[in-house]
């Protein structure tokens, strides 16, 4: 009695091993091989959720960092503005005489927030990299002045 239940025991053991295997190697035998071409026409969204915008895309909204002189900005440089529209800002030219424009506390406590919020998007070295792009701009541009 003791032999075949440890016949049985065997079979049923060398069985599960073998349904385990089965079960791990049907998935990798049933994957079809993806072509790495993109077919003329295929669709790359099937779901019936799908809706096609019909507005355009609302203009960005940039921080702006107020400066009442243009030194040191490049204003006008358009591989300069560029650049800081890609960081998420612009400069905004206010001098201080002009009616409506902040007063000097107002303009610092407006560029400490733009600044931290710069900090916190770009990184903690984004001043260091917008002056390394002001050096390559004016070299690229020819723009010594302003």
């Amino acid at each position: 009695m003791a032999a075949a239940l440890k016949y049985m025991n065997r079979k049923l053991h060398l069985l599960l091993l073998l349904l385990c295997f089965l079960f791990v190697v049907q998935p990798v035998c049933a994957q079809k091989k993806k072509s790495k071409k993109k077919m003329k026409g295929q669709t790359t969204n099937t779901s019936y959720e799908a809706k096609i915008k019909n507005e355009p895309a609302a203009p960005k909204e940039y921080m702006h960092l107020y400066r009442t002189n243009t030194r040191g900005t490049l204003h006008g440089n358009k591989c300069m503005e560029d650049y800081t529209q890609r960081m998420g800002f612009r400069y905004v030219m206010m001098p201080p005489d002009q009616e409506g424009s902040l007063t000097a506390t107002e303009m610092r406590f407006h560029n400490f927030g733009v600044k931290f919020a710069l900090l916190l998007k770009n990184g903690p070295f984004w001043h260091h990299r917008l002056n390394k792009k002001i050096r390559k701009c004016r070299e690229k541009t020819g723009d010594f002045y302003g």
